[in-house]
């Protein structure tokens, strides 16, 4: 008799083991799945952005800076090596860039009315909100984990196999990118 109940508590062990393993393990799927649909959000944006750069390019030509800028910025984002919040800071240092360029064209009545520029401008509006979204998900995902891997009795598992708190998305800490883009010329 003994033995039956020693049996089926290493066994009910056993299988909450089990399952709160597997809980993490899917957990960090949901994580890793929300970032890849955030780089694909990006690269989608990062692909968009010489059409809109050319498009303003010829009506505002002494507008280099923000041209290199964005350019800039862009292969940041582009660059896999970085970690998930290193390119999403540089994601919004490029969506305030996009900002600025788009100030500029404000000032060319004739780009604003450009059919093409109209359109590259609603595709990136588009991006822009499924980027949001893609990061809204994402830190939902770290909200769940964090939950498992914080909370009793998960946690017990979670630190027997090393599953570790994850931080979510930052976001801009710098006042300036804050501020409406300023167009001076």
């Amino acid at each position: 008799m003994v033995w039956i109940i020693v049996i089926v508590i290493v066994a009910i062990l056993a299988i909450y083991l089990w399952t709160s393993y597997n809980k993490l393990q899917r957990a960090t799927n949901s994580i890793n799945t929300a970032e890849k649909q955030i780089d694909i959000q990006l690269k989608y944006r990062a692909d968009l952005i010489p059409n809109v750069v050319e498009t303003v390019k010829g009506y505002a030509t002494h507008e280099q800076e923000t041209f290199t800028k964005l350019t800039e910025m862009r292969s940041k984002v582009a660059d896999s090596s970085l970690d998930v919040n290193e390119r999403s800071k540089a994601d919004q240092q490029m969506s305030h860039t996009l900002g600025n360029l788009f100030a500029v064209a404000e000032n060319y009545p004739d780009l604003k009315a450009s059919t093409n520029f109209l359109n590259l401008q609603e595709q990136l509006t588009t991006i822009e909100n499924k980027v949001a979204a893609a990061r809204q998900m994402y830190n939902k995902h770290i909200l769940s984990y964090n939950n498992l891997v914080t909370t009793f009795p998960a946690n017990i598992v979670a630190k027997m196999f090393s599953f570790a708190v994850k931080p979510n998305l930052e976001v801009i800490t710098d006042e300036s990118q804050r501020e409406a883009p300023q167009v001076k010329f």
